[in-house]
């Protein structure tokens, strides 16, 4: 590693280049965002949400691993546009499940 160049973390994307945000497993940062507020909300669910997500555990794994990875990265290079981006869809999710939790407790 030259003066200048960022460490990179193990497993993660190296941070001397632009960070990836092709989607794991068939999620982008956005829909991982979501779903993560969906399992936060219901974790006695979990197997089921991510049946109907078409993912299976080790899948998950991945996916979180690497998005973390790359939000984390990003944020070393001072870019906070991924921690932002999956701040507002998982606050925007996590809303709306409280917004129909809400109505279903009202019927």
């Amino acid at each position: 590693m030259s003066d200048g160049e960022l460490p990179q973390f193990p497993g993660g994307p190296d941070p001397n280049l632009p960070i990836p945000r092709e989607a794991v497993e068939g999620l982008s940062l956005t829909q991982y965002g979501a779903l993560l507020a969906e399992l936060v909300a219901a974790p006695t669910k979990r197997a089921e949400i991510l049946r109907a997500h078409r993912l299976d555990e080790l899948q998950w794994n991945r996916v979180e691993q690497t998005w973390l990875l790359r939000v984390a990265t990003a944020a070393m290079k001072r870019d906070l546009s991924f921690q932002a981006e999956l701040d507002e869809a998982f606050g925007q999710r996590r809303a709306q499940l409280r917004t129909s939790e809400g109505q279903h407790h009202d019927g």
